[in-house]
C-alpha cells in the first residue's frame, strides 16, 4: 500500500484556521476559491477538523463545498458512533446518506431520539437482524423504540424473540422480564441470531433456559403444556441434570419412558458420563454424586434405562473405567437397588477384563448381588 501524500501547505494553513475557529477567515478563503479539499488518500482535512472541534457553523460552510459522498457518509457513521445527534442532522441535511448507517450502531447509542431519526428516514432495521444484535447488549430506551415501531415494522417482533432467547440462555432475568413485558414469545423455536432456521435444531427461549439450568428464568417464563413439548423439555432438563425442572415437568405430565431414541434416563446417563469426564476442569465427586442421585430419583418415578443397542452400555462402561473400585461398586449397587436397568445390562457393565482388574475381589460379590443371590445391603464398601 502506498504512503499517503503529505498535505499541501495551503491545506495545512486552512486546517490551522479551522482549528482556531477563525470562521470569517475560512469564509474568505472559500470565497476566494482557494483549495479546501486535500488530495486522496488523506487522514485529515479541514472538514474533519471542523467535525472534531464541533463548531457547527464551520462544519456547515465546509459541507456546502464538499462533493465527496463517501466522505459525507464516513463522517455520518463517525457521528453515530459518537452519539452526536445535531451533527448527524447537519450531515444528513447536506447530503450524507442515513441509509448507509448500520442500525445496530444506531441502537447501541441508547439515544431514542437518534434511533427515531434514522427509523423515520427508512433505515434498514431488518436485514442482518441488527435490532436483535443490539438487544444482546441492551439499553432500556430500545424497548420504547420497539413499542413505538412494532406495528410499522412487524419484523422487529422476530428480533425481540431472538434477543429473548439469547438472554434466557445467559440467565439474564432482568432482560428476560423486560422482553416478556414488551411482548416477546419465549415458546417459539428459533435459531441463534444471524443463523438460518433449522427445524431440527431450533430451540425456544424456554428450552435454552432449561438446558442451561436457568431455573429462575424458567419460572418466570412458565411451562405451558398446551404449547410446549413436555417430553422434549424433559430430555433437555435431564441432559442438563436439573432435578428441580425434571420434577416439575413430570408433575405436568411428561413421560419418563417415551418412545424416543434417547429418553430421559439416557440423557441422565449421558449427564452422569459428562461429570465423570468433564470438558473443563477436574473431576468433581460432588457432581458425580449429584448426577447419580438424579438417575435414582428418576428410577423411583418409573424411569428405566433401556439402551437400544450395545453402544450405550459400552459408553457408560468406558467412563466407569475412570473411577476407582469403591465408586464403581456404588454405581452398580445404586442401579441395582433402584431398578435403573435390567440385571443383564448391569452384568454386562462389569463383565470385561478391565472391570475385573479394577474391581478385584469386589467383582464376585457384585455379580452375585445382581444375579439375585446376595441382598444389596450385604455388599458394603471395604
Amino acid at each position: 500500500m502506498s504512503a499517503r501524500p503529505p498535505l499541501p501547505d495551503d491545506i495545512k494553513q486552512l486546517i490551522k484556521l479551522v482549528r482556531a475557529g477563525k470562521f470569517i477567515d475560512v469564509q474568505k478563503w472559500i470565497a476566494e476559491g482557494k483549495q479546501t479539499i486535500p488530495p486522496k488518500p488523506y487522514s485529515s482535512s479541514p472538514l474533519r477538523v471542523a467535525v472534531e472541534t464541533g463548531f457547527h457553523s464551520m462544519i456547515e460552510i465546509l459541507l456546502r463545498i464538499e462533493t465527496d459522498q463517501d466522505e459525507k457518509n464516513y463522517l455520518l457513521r463517525r457521528a453515530v458512533w459518537n452519539n452526536k445527534l445535531e451533527l448527524i442532522k447537519l450531515l444528513v441535511e447536506h447530503g450524507a446518506d442515513p441509509l448507509g448507517v448500520g442500525f445496530e450502531d444506531v441502537c447501541r447509542t441508547g439515544n431514542p431520539e437518534l434511533m427515531r431519526f434514522f427509523l423515520d428516514r427508512g433505515i434498514d432495521a431488518v436485514t442482518g437482524q441488527p435490532f436483535a444484535r443490539a438487544l444482546c447488549r441492551p439499553r432500556r430506551p430500545q424497548l420504547g423504540i420497539y413499542i413505538h415501531y412494532r406495528d410499522k415494522i412487524p419484523e422487529l417482533k422476530h428480533q425481540v424473540n431472538l434477543a429473548l432467547r439469547h438472554h434466557a440462555r445467559e440467565g439474564n432475568l432482568h432482560w428476560v422480564c423486560l422482553l416478556l413485558w414488551a411482548g416477546g414469545d419465549a415458546h417459539v423455536k428459533l435459531p441463534d441470531i444471524g443463523k438460518d432456521s433449522d427445524p431440527e435444531n431450533d430451540t425456544s427461549a424456554l428450552e435454552e433456559a432449561i438446558y442451561h439450568k436457568r431455573d429462575t428464568v424458567v419460572d418466570k417464563i412458565g411451562i405451558d403444556p398446551k404449547r410446549d413439548d413436555l417430553n422434549g423439555l424433559l430430555g433437555k432438563a435431564c441432559s442438563a441434570g436439573d432435578w428441580n425442572i425434571i420434577e416439575k415437568l413430570i408433575a405436568l405430565g411428561a413421560d419418563v419412558n417415551p418412545e424416543t431414541e434417547y429418553g430421559p434416563m439416557e440423557m441422565l446417563i449421558w449427564n452422569f458420563q459428562c461429570n465423570i469426564r468433564p470438558p473443563f476442569g477436574s473431576l468433581s465427586s460432588f457432581d458425580i454424586e449429584d448426577s447419580l442421585k438424579n438417575i435414582t430419583r428418576l428410577a423411583a418415578k418409573g424411569g428405566r434405562w433401556q439402551p437400544k443397542d450395545n453402544l450405550g452400555v459400552k459408553g457408560l462402561r468406558r467412563e466407569l473405567h475412570r473411577l476407582d473400585a469403591r465408586c464403581i461398586s456404588k454405581v452398580i449397587r445404586e442401579f441395582h437397588k433402584h431398578n435403573v436397568c435390567s440385571k443383564e445390562i448391569l452384568l454386562e457393565l462389569i463383565s470385561n477384563a478391565k472391570m475385573k482388574q479394577l474391581l478385584g475381589e469386589r467383582l464376585p460379590r457384585l455379580k452375585r448381588m445382581v444375579s439375585g443371590n446376595l441382598m444389596w445391603r450385604s455388599v458394603a464398601p471395604h
